[in-house]
């Protein structure tokens, strides 16, 4: 919902093309037991709340903190793969293109970033509050947070460069 829309073509439209592109990245990214174990937690998720409607989740999740944290185990997973940033980074840019590929659009390093900030975003922020951090220690460890600003570090520098580089590009069109 955070990723801006764009129109591809009549009939396609970005981000809803990039669907079948993350489920195939969550797949490859994941073994066959934590893709077992997180459908676990989302069958209970939806049993517990008792519909598979965002309308009607998003409300029950914030008002219960034990499911929310349950849900957002896969983000959390998701994530901390992306340890070793920039070679990750490729992988989920080729699973992606290679799903979107009969639709002749290639997503590029600045759909990347909306789309990294758009799903991981708020673990950033939790990085950013000594209560964040704490509750992230809690949740998971001490090397949990220190992986976790190892890889907003290395986003924000592959964004910084990328910045750069557009930058660059531009002053050398102009001249």
């Amino acid at each position: 919902m955070n990723v801006p829309e764009k129109v591809i073509s009549p009939d396609v439209t970005y981000p809803r093309v990039l669907v079948p592109g993350l489920k195939n990245v969550i797949a490859e990214f994941l073994s066959k037991r934590e893709w077992q174990v997180l459908n676990d937690h989302g069958r209970f998720i939806f049993e517990y709340v008792g519909s598979d409607n965002d309308t009607v989740i998003i409300p029950q999740l914030k008002l219960n903190r034990a499911i929310q944290l349950l849900s957002q185990r896969i983000f959390i997973v998701l994530l901390s793969r992306f340890k070793s940033f920039n070679s990750k980074r490729m992988e989920f840019e080729n699973i992606i293109n290679r799903s979107m590929g009969e639709c002749n659009y290639r997503l590029t390093d600045s759909d990347f970033c909306q789309i990294f900030e758009a799903l991981f975003r708020d673990y950033h922020d939790l990085l950013q509050s000594q209560d964040g951090r704490l509750r992230l220690v809690i949740s998971h460890s001490n090397d949990f947070v220190e992986t976790l600003d190892g890889i907003f570090n290395a986003y924000f520098r592959f964004k910084e460069s990328m910045v750069r580089s557009k930058k660059t590009l531009g002053n050398a069109k102009a001249r």
